[in-house]
């Protein structure tokens, strides 16, 4: 039998790899695209490295619209993940760590931030999964700022095949971000690390 590592036994690199899903082209991202509001395809740029603009860190997910028209919006996704064990609670769950990112996010001047909580699932032996919307009713994660937007995914295995091939899936969103008008601190020098990466790929 083939050992599949599914999202809950990852340890190391369960954020990379959900984070490198939403990036790539599929069911998955176009439904994220369309909690966003975002209908035509964007610029993406997967865990931007933020000394490219001189900060610390890292930004998860970056969408762009309106590239070089002179009306472009920057989204910034911090994504999270927790898993949801087979007696409904949550593991990694870390209630507040995350509002201090989406702080920093926001003063560095991005157009929309938003963050992504990612409920990842023990798989189940058939495709209908018996916890296919526990991680919703159980989940209760706030976001300090309410202009940053609040999104939950819950993504659910299914045995002998990783989540990138089966499964199901199923997006809540919270609320929406409210757009930075005032700009921020850093916003061209996020836009020339940007060029760089898009001119480079």
């Amino acid at each position: 039998m083939v050992n599949v590592m599914h999202f809950k036994n990852e340890t190391q690199q369960r954020e990379h790899r959900v984070t490198e899903m939403l990036a790539s082209p599929g069911f998955l991202q176009m439904d994220l695209l369309r909690e966003l509001r975002i209908e035509s395809p964007p610029l993406i740029a997967c865990e931007l490295d933020k000394s490219l603009y001189a900060r610390n860190g890292d930004v998860d997910l970056v969408f762009a619209t309106g590239w070089n028209t002179g009306a472009e919006r920057l989204y910034a996704i911090e994504v999270k993940v927790m898993v949801l064990d087979g007696g409904g609670h949550f593991r990694s769950e870390k209630l507040n760590k995350h509002n201090k990112q989406l702080e920093l996010l926001r003063n560095e001047g991005w157009h929309y931030v938003y963050l992504l909580d990612v409920i990842v699932t023990q798989p189940a032996q058939g495709w209908f999964h018996p916890q296919a919307f526990e991680g919703f009713d159980n989940y209760r994660k706030e976001v300090g700022d309410q202009c940053v937007g609040h999104i939950v995914l819950q993504i659910n295995a299914v045995a002998h095949k990783p989540e990138t091939e089966a499964g199901s899936f199923a997006f809540h969103q919270v609320c929406p971000a409210i757009e930075n008008v005032q700009g921020g601190r850093s916003i061209n020098e996020i836009r020339n690390a940007l060029s760089r990466v898009w001119e480079l790929a």
